[in-house]
């Protein structure tokens, strides 16, 4: 195995630069020389922080296929600006529903946790079928 100077993280962001048919290809060859390091990569080729490069159409079509528990819950585990996307980019109803459970009581971190990988499933899902880009200094989505 090599060790990454920058590690997991640093490694997965280097895939992301490549185009897709070549991120594809990389994965592979990782994925079948070291099966543990491609499901580390994974985790981290897209984190819910990637979700602020939706366009307003993927937002709204990646809100219908979430719960907004499930939402508010996984942002309780993640950094001030996604949550800040979120608040800032939400109808003011949903925007409600999401501050309520983000300033609700407090809950187990598995329960979080639990609701981030819901969340990332969706999210996988939507990159897989090409419903979701989510591309930081990507040419415009048009």
């Amino acid at each position: 195995m090599v060790d990454f100077k920058g590690g997991a993280k640093e490694a997965a962001k280097i895939l992301q630069a490549l185009d897709p048919q070549h991120r594809e290809r990389l994965f592979q060859l990782i994925q079948a020389k070291d099966p543990k390091m491609a499901q580390l990569l994974e985790e981290y080729l897209i984190t819910l922080d990637d979700l602020q490069y939706m366009t307003p159409k993927m937002l709204s079509e990646f809100l219908r296929e979430v719960e907004m528990i499930d939402l508010g819950q996984a942002l309780r585990i993640c950094g001030g600006p996604i949550k800040d996307y979120f608040l800032n980019n939400l109808p003011s109803r949903l925007r409600r529903d999401l501050e309520e459970v983000l300033l609700g009581k407090p809950i187990p971190a598995r329960d979080a946790q639990a609701s981030y990988q819901k969340i990332m499933d969706v999210v996988k899902r939507k990159v897989e079928r090409g419903e979701l880009i989510l591309r930081p200094e990507a040419d415009p989505i048009v």
